[in-house]
């Protein structure tokens, strides 16, 4: 099969279609990444094809993040998936894959779940499309305020109306979202529920860490993911878990989390470290994941999937768009505290860090979860196999 994948000009969506996309070259089959031309070393840095679409928009709109509030985020994010989502850019990717699709003739176009330039070319061009869900919470796009907005651009790149959202799902959707977590995304047709743990071939942890590890304290980690190095509000949060970490008694790491879109050569100010923690740009999360003992995460998709998957209790600091519905889950299931990222204090991380890692029953709950997590299919070889079976079902019409 020739695989084609869209991605939005997000780092953090870039990196969730990796592994499905590395799956598929390990099982022989060809794979390129249609993303704006600013991540193309990144994309060809993975030793994949890169194929240059799309406005690079993300950035404009991710500066102005920092003004959106807890209590406006859940009708900030209909409209960031109605008119953001399926805006104006969706077209222009959508004419730049169309062409794309022409000079490399895949067999199936995957996107991610709030990409649609390369639903709108797929659909133009008769060919599959799949969507993969590095997105949490999926079945929110079937709300009538996508499906309307989309219908629109669907009338305005020529195509006929789909007034129910019956095309978005219409050939597969890689669910990566634990169904005991969320079982709501079963709901999504012809859904295909995979785990994935993020750990790519070579990682390995870095001497420091390993050495971090001993009998007598716990392993923390904390982790704005790549949103405290791209919105500047975000620092300061992120400096009170470092500071009320210190106070608690473990060993602990924070990533910043560097990323492509760096703001600042140093996000966290003049703000002094403790001695029990030790600050990264970066470090391998993943692998990272499988010996720590409790994680204070913003709750983005990828970290929470990951948590789940190694049966890890959380700290909740949730700061944008599906991550509020992640750490309120979260602490439905019993595996999390969940804290407020505009009033939380030091003493107020030290605080939920401590009861997370002396009570026994979020460990429990976690192992849990992962447990019934564990009963889903790995990536690696299954994703392939459903991509196979739409391919095999809905020939490209050559």
């Amino acid at each position: 099969m020739r695989l084609l994948f869209c991605s939005l000009p997000a780092h953090d969506h870039l990196i969730e279609l990796i592994p499905v996309a590395e799956a598929a070259r390990r099982e022989g089959h060809q794979v390129a990444i249609a993303i704006h031309e600013r991540f193309g070393p990144t994309v060809t840095g993975w030793g994949l094809e890169h194929i240059d679409a799309g406005p690079d928009w993300v950035p404009d709109v991710i500066d102005n993040l920092d003004t959106v509030l807890p209590d406006d985020m859940e009708d900030f994010t209909q409209y960031f998936m109605a008119e953001l989502f399926c805006g104006e850019p969706a077209l222009a990717m959508g004419e730049q894959i169309s062409q794309a699709i022409e000079a490399w003739q895949p067999d199936i176009v995957l996107r991610d779940t709030g990409e649609f330039g390369g639903y709108l070319a797929a659909e133009r061009a008769g060919l599959p499309h799949v969507t993969v869900g590095v997105l949490d919470f999926n079945i929110l796009f079937l709300g009538k305020g996508v499906v309307s907005a989309l219908d629109k651009r669907r009338r305005e790149f020529g195509l006929p109306p789909d007034p129910d959202g019956d095309r978005m799902y219409a050939y597969g959707h890689l669910n990566m979202l634990a169904p005991d977590f969320a079982p709501e995304e079963l709901e999504i047709p012809n859904c295909f529920s995979v785990r994935v743990d993020g750990v790519r071939p070579g990682d390995k942890l870095p001497e420091w860490i390993g050495d971090l590890v001993d009998d007598s304290l716990p392993l923390v980690y904390a982790s704005f993911g790549t949103a405290a190095s791209t919105i500047q509000s975000y620092g300061p949060p992120l400096a009170s878990v470092i500071t009320g970490l210190g106070e608690v008694d473990a060993n602990v790491i924070v990533s910043t989390g560097k990323g492509l879109d760096w703001h600042g050569e140093n996000i966290l100010g003049d703000t002094p470290v403790p001695d029990n923690v030790h600050v990264a740009e970066w470090v391998p999360q993943a692998l990272l994941m499988r010996s720590i003992d409790m994680i204070v995460t913003h709750a983005g998709p990828a970290t929470a999937r990951q948590a789940i998957v190694c049966g890890v209790p959380m700290v909740t600091v949730p700061l944008l768009f599906d991550a509020f519905e992640v750490a309120a889950r979260a602490v439905q299931h019993g595996v999390a505290v969940q804290l407020d990222w505009t009033s939380m204090t030091p003493a107020d991380i030290a605080t939920a860090a401590t009861k997370v890692l002396t009570d026994p029953s979020y460990r429990r709950a976690a192992r849990r979860l992962q447990a019934r997590t564990l009963r889903v299919p790995p990536i690696d070889h299954d994703a392939v196999r459903f991509l196979e079976r739409i391919h095999a079902e809905n020939p490209p019409p050559r």
